[in-house]
C-alpha cells in the first residue's frame, strides 16, 4: 500500500463524512487520529508492551502525512526484534535489567 499518498488530495475533512481508515489508524473520541498496533505475544517480553500507540495528528490529514513515517518505524521495530537471534534477546534483557539495577540504586543513595 502507497502511504503517502493516502491524503494527498484531500484538503478538508466533515465529521458527517465517514472516511475508511488505512489499516492501524483509528480516530478518537476528541477526533485526532492515533496509530495502534498490536505486539505479538512473543515479542511482548521483550518490547514490554502488548500495544504501540504513536500519535498522528487532530486532522485527516496530519495523520496521513504522519504515517508514512511512523508505519515504517514501527514496521522496523517489529522486524528487528524477529531478526535477533535467542543469545541477542537474554543480552539485551540482561542489559536492561541491570540499566533498571542501576539507577534504583543511584535513586535509593542520592
Amino acid at each position: 500500500m502507497n502511504w503517502g499518498t493516502l491524503g494527498a488530495n484531500l484538503t478538508t475533512m466533515s465529521d458527517d463524512v465517514l472516511l475508511r481508515l488505512p489499516r492501524y489508524v483509528f480516530r478518537q473520541s476528541n477526533g485526532s487520529f492515533r496509530y495502534k498496533r498490536n505486539v505479538p505475544e512473543r515479542f511482548r517480553p521483550l518490547i514490554g508492551k502488548a500495544t504501540l500507540y504513536r500519535q498522528l495528528g487532530d486532522s485527516y490529514r496530519e495523520a496521513m502525512q504522519a504515517l508514512p513515517l511512523v508505519h515504517p518505524r514501527i514496521e522496523a521495530l517489529l522486524n528487528d526484534e524477529a531478526d535477533k537471534s535467542a543469545k541477542e534477546h537474554v543480552r539485551d534483557v540482561a542489559k536492561a535489567n541491570s540499566l533498571t539495577e542501576t539507577r534504583r540504586w543511584c535513586q535509593i543513595t542520592a
